[in-house]
């Protein structure tokens, strides 16, 4: 069976302390060699781009997930919807089976917050007390989350 998880599911699940953990920890996986982590894939299409971007985390956590992206940035003016439209599949990594499919818009600003709230911890004065955000879209906004 999969899984469906909408944004409305996903908000009480992930809240931004538990992204900044989850975040920083992915992080040090990475760094410690525990992530296979490709290239995006990018795709040119007639309006925008499709974006691919699988991840695989080893050792006793074991995380198997792709994220797809469609980027059209004329699609708020054209047809009234979101720029970034985005799933997050989610399988296991021991049969490769699917668990989950996500909403990646909320995925994604949740996981760029708390990359910016982990950069700011590490690398912030700690007398810091202002936060500039350039833009005005779905990230810029999300930004001040990790706050």
């Amino acid at each position: 069976m999969v899984l469906l998880l909408t944004r409305k599911d996903l908000e009480p699940l992930m809240d931004m302390g538990v992204c900044l953990n989850a975040v920083e920890d992915a992080f040090r996986q990475l760094a410690l060699g525990n992530v296979s982590l490709p290239d995006r894939v990018s795709i040119p299409i007639s309006k925008g781009h499709y974006l691919i971007m699988p991840a695989y985390v080893k050792g006793d956590n074991k995380t198997l997930v792709t994220k797809l992206v469609t980027d059209c940035p004329n699609n708020p003016q054209e047809k009234n919807l979101p720029t970034v439209q985005a799933i997050v599949l989610l399988f296991n990594s021991d049969d490769c089976s699917l668990l989950s499919i996500m909403d990646g818009r909320y995925f994604t600003a949740m996981r760029t917050g708390a990359a910016s709230g982990v950069a700011t911890k590490h690398l912030a004065r700690e007398d810091s007390k202002t936060l500039g955000v350039i833009g005005t879209g779905f990230q810029a906004r999300a930004q001040p989350w990790q706050c």
